[in-house]
């Protein structure tokens, strides 16, 4: 459900508004000043914003301005709701950073039609961006995954020459035929094997974590593509 913030200092047409959007359940929370909505959206930033432009104090053309400016709640459409039909306070609404322009008095179809698109669109961007993400994170796997075959086919070498030179050090031991010099060079052999081992898993680890961090930048704090 997406949430949408009316800031309207007149209770009576705040309860119009609430009727109409009610009726196609939306969520909705109340806003009587531009003080006031600052407050409800520094709380709770909602999908969209129907904003009265002339309001006690801070007027909604102010407000949305400096809603505009701040890199948190600059992304969220904010209609206009007046009792202004004049061409003058329509311009000066989308000069402001207004998307849309209601006049009073409400019909309710067209105040159902036009949030409605704009909730619409803004699920789609939405879902655009989960799918430009999910795309990064896909192609961010499958470079990991070619990064990795290096340093883990050099752990394999390693292994398998560590595995190698024990057995050998083992049948020279147990035919009792090992020399000094056999177990000096098996022993060299070995350590050259484990420092190739450790070095490449050392690697592998750095790799998974930087992909973790990359992973976790593309994540909200419930779990979610951001």
């Amino acid at each position: 459900m997406n949430d949408i913030l009316v800031v309207e200092d007149q209770e009576f047409d705040f309860r119009i508004i609430k009727a109409i959007l009610e009726e196609k359940h939306h969520s909705l929370t109340h806003a009587t000043s531009a003080e006031h909505a600052l407050v409800e959206i520094h709380r709770h930033l909602p999908a969209l914003i129907l904003m009265d432009i002339e309001m006690p104090g801070m007027n909604g053309l102010e407000l949305c301005r400096q809603l505009k400016q701040d890199e948190y709640s600059a992304h969220v459409p904010i209609i206009f709701i007046s009792s202004y039909s004049d061409r003058q306070h329509i311009d000066d609404a989308f000069a402001a950073g207004g998307v849309d322009y209601i006049v009073k008095p409400f019909n309710k179809t067209e105040v159902q039609q036009r949030v409605s698109t704009y909730l619409m669109l803004i699920e789609a961007t939405h879902r655009q961006q989960q799918i430009s993400t999910l795309k990064d994170i896909l192609l961010m796997t499958s470079g990991l995954a070619h990064e990795l075959n290096t340093p883990l086919g050099n752990c394999l070498t390693a292994s398998g020459s560590l595995e190698m030179q024990s057995q050998t050090l083992y049948q020279a031991l147990n035919k009792k035929s090992l020399t000094a010099k056999a177990l000096d060079s098996g022993l060299q052999k070995i350590d050259h094997a484990n420092t190739l081992l450790m070095r490449n898993l050392l690697k592998t680890s750095e790799m998974v974590g930087e992909f973790q961090t990359m992973f976790n930048d593309y994540s909200t704090p419930d779990g979610e593509y951001s």
